[in-house]
This record gives structure tokens, C-alpha cells and sequence, in this order.
């Protein structure tokens, strides 16, 4: 009989323990709701601001660099018409004396100015 009340006892505390470890979560009340609600609102409100900041950053810097690269190509056909200001029309090479040629061919152009500097 003494082991039957101790064998009860501890099959009576087992549901007791097991209740007693279990974890209970709080029920989601409705003003939960509204302040997690709140905080996904404000963290993507901020991601499209950084999303937004991050689209005008890249918008600037490539008008910055179409900026540049018209700027060198200006360069570079103003150095070249600058280079062609004294050429004359039809003018295939220039000699090393600083004349110009209008030959056809490359053989024989410029044989009687040193050879050729540079052809167009």
C-alpha cells in the first residue's frame, strides 16, 4: 500500500511539473499587434529612404562621369583640329621638313623631304 500512494503521488506531480516547466506564451493583444505593425512600417519606410539615397548617389555619380568623358572627348577633337589647322585639303602625310604630301601611294611620298613624319 506504501507503494502504491508513493507511485501515485509522483504520477499526480508529473502533470504538475509538466505544467509548471511549460512555457506560456502572452496572448497577442491587439495594441502588440498595432506596435509590431508600426516598427515593419517604420523599417521599411527607412530601406526604401536608404534604397532612394543610394539610386540618387549612383544617378550622381555617373552624370559626373558622362560629365568627364564629354569633356575629354572635347579635348581630344580640339587638340586634333588643332593639329589639322595647317593641313591642306587632300594631304595624305606630312614630311619630316614639315611640308605635306598628296600622293596616292605610300611609296615614294616625301623622298625628297627627309620621309614621312606622320600619316592622315
Amino acid at each position: 500500500m506504501k507503494k502504491l500512494a508513493i507511485l501515485l503521488s509522483l504520477v499526480l506531480a508529473v502533470p504538475a511539473f509538466a505544467q509548471a516547466t511549460k512555457e506560456e506564451k502572452p496572448p497577442v493583444t491587439k495594441q502588440a499587434e498595432k506596435k509590431e505593425a508600426k516598427e515593419v512600417k517604420k523599417a521599411n519606410k527607412k530601406d526604401a529612404k536608404d534604397v532612394k539615397q543610394a539610386e540618387k548617389k549612383e544617378a550622381k555619380e555617373a552624370k559626373q562621369a558622362n560629365k568627364k568623358d564629354a569633356k575629354d572627348v572635347k579635348q581630344a577633337e580640339k587638340k586634333e583640329a588643332k593639329a589639322d589647322k595647317g593641313r591642306p585639303e587632300g594631304a595624305t602625310a606630312k614630311c619630316k621638313d614639315g611640308t605635306y604630301s598628296s600622293s596616292k601611294t605610300r611609296q615614294g611620298a616625301c623622298s625628297s623631304h627627309g620621309g614621312v613624319a606622320e600619316w592622315f
